[in-house]
């Protein structure tokens, strides 16, 4: 997202997490102690967001030989389409990838 709400922030961070109620608590609570008005919607820095892009991990290296290279302009596709497990007969953890067809 180019701007965050605070409606964005809920749903799509604080809601996974179960912690909406304790958010708007913690955030009343420092306005008035501070004095601080907090912006219902704002912009994400440029640099930020390039800063944290570096830090998604694009490449899994395995202990097997195996690198598998992840895409990071679309890092969401590692959590819809890469499912980790451990296997308790081979006692071994794998990756299991999603695909329709190669290309």
């Amino acid at each position: 997202n180019e701007t965050i709400t605070e409606e964005i922030l809920e749903k799509e961070l604080l809601e996974n997490y179960n912690v909406v109620n304790e958010f708007k608590t913690y955030k009343k609570d420092y306005s008035e102690n501070a004095g601080i008005q907090f912006s219902e919607i704002f912009d994400v820095s440029s640099s930020a967001l390039a800063r944290e892009k570096r830090k998604i991990k694009t490449d899994i290296k395995l202990d097997t030989h195996i690198q598998i290279k992840l895409d990071i302009n679309r890092p969401e596709a590692s959590e819809d389409y890469l499912e980790q497990g451990y296997d308790q007969e081979k006692k071994m953890f794998y990756y299991k990838v999603f695909y329709n067809s190669e290309i």
